[in-house]
């Protein structure tokens, strides 16, 4: 995976598209604060659960990224770390992914490129899997969400 940082301008299709992502980002996440703000995961059932998990017992990579985002919000890193370890690497790219837009859509630029060959993805592929698999094993109960 390789990341640049350069000036490259571009286009205002791109513009608009970037301006499009950052508009419903911020719908999104400001919906996802309230809720997870004022409707505590532990406190209320409207949260979707785990199908993987109710349907077979096991963890999936992406159990416990509702109160990993409840974490963030709370600025509770400990708490994040034990519910979703992948979220918590992803962090930085995703920031980067959004100062990335902020910038697009404002000065008419894009200053970050996340270039990922098919290795890198492969990789990655692998590494979300292997996480998912390990998670569910008793030497690696650390990787588990915390239960509520």
């Amino acid at each position: 995976m390789f990341i640049f940082f350069e000036r490259k301008s571009i286009s205002s299709p791109q513009i608009l598209h970037a301006r499009l992502i950052l508009f419903s980002s911020a719908i999104f996440l400001s919906v996802a604060t309230f809720f997870l703000k004022y409707f505590p995961v532990g406190s209320y059932d409207i949260y979707p659960k785990c199908p993987i998990y109710d349907s077979t017992g096991l963890y999936c990579s992406g159990c416990g990224l509702t109160r990993a985002s409840d974490s963030i919000i709370n600025v509770d890193i400990l708490s994040l770390l034990q519910n979703n370890l992948l979220l918590a690497l992803a962090l930085p790219f995703i920031a980067i992914y959004i100062y990335s837009l902020f910038v697009q859509s404002i000065y008419k630029y894009k200053p970050v490129i996340i270039s990922l060959n098919i290795r890198d993805f492969y990789f990655m592929m692998f590494f979300i899997i292997l996480y998912s698999v390990l998670r569910n094993f008793h030497f690696f109960s650390f990787l588990a969400p915390i239960q509520i």
